[in-house]
Parts: C-alpha cells; structure tokens; sequence
C-alpha cells in the first residue's frame, strides 16, 4: 500500500501556485487558472506520484477555486478545501517568531 501524495494550491484569480514534496525538497511551479494551466498541473503532480493517491488541498477563495476543484475530482484526486479562518488561526497558534537582526 502506498503513502499519499500532498500536493498544496494558493489559488488567485489567474494563477495557481503548487507546491508538493519530493525526495524531502519542495518543489513549487506556477500555472494559469484555466483548464490548460488545471491540465498541465495534473500531469506535473503525476511525475512524482507512482501509482499513489492524491491528495490536493486547497483554501476557498470565493469562486476561484471551483474550477480547479471540480477538474481535480473529475481525475480521480481527493480534493480538500480549506476554510481561510481556520488555516489563519492555525498559523498564528504556531511557535514561530521572526527573524529580527
């Protein structure tokens, strides 16, 4: 049985920018928020996945992210969509603190 596969989307307007993790590197790229840039994202998540199941999340943005979510559940992809709240207040809950020097 294989591990899934997380493949993360920041959707705006006319851009998708993905991100998914290979060999312990992340790998990012940018497409067009269209039905060429959905495909050709699609064929980049499957370089890396060998035969294993994916998982896209994404947050909601209005309705810019329908599309994408739709063509990705259309492919046989588990689709996740995210609440903006939550994933804010979860960030902020998070130890981090800026670099000041």
């Amino acid at each position: 049985m294989f591990t899934p596969f997380f493949v993360g989307v920041d959707v705006a307007k006319h851009t998708l920018e993905a991100c998914k993790l290979v060999d312990g590197k992340h790998r990012c790229r940018k497409f067009d928020n269209s039905p060429f840039g959905f495909r050709s994202l699609l064929n980049w998540i499957q370089e890396s996945t060998h035969e294993q199941p994916v998982h896209l999340a994404m947050e909601a943005t209005g309705r810019y992210h329908l599309a994408l979510a739709h063509f990705a559940w259309a492919n046989q992809l588990h689709v996740h969509v995210l609440n903006p709240q939550r994933l804010k207040h979860y960030a902020k809950s998070q130890p981090r603190r800026p670099k000041t020097d």
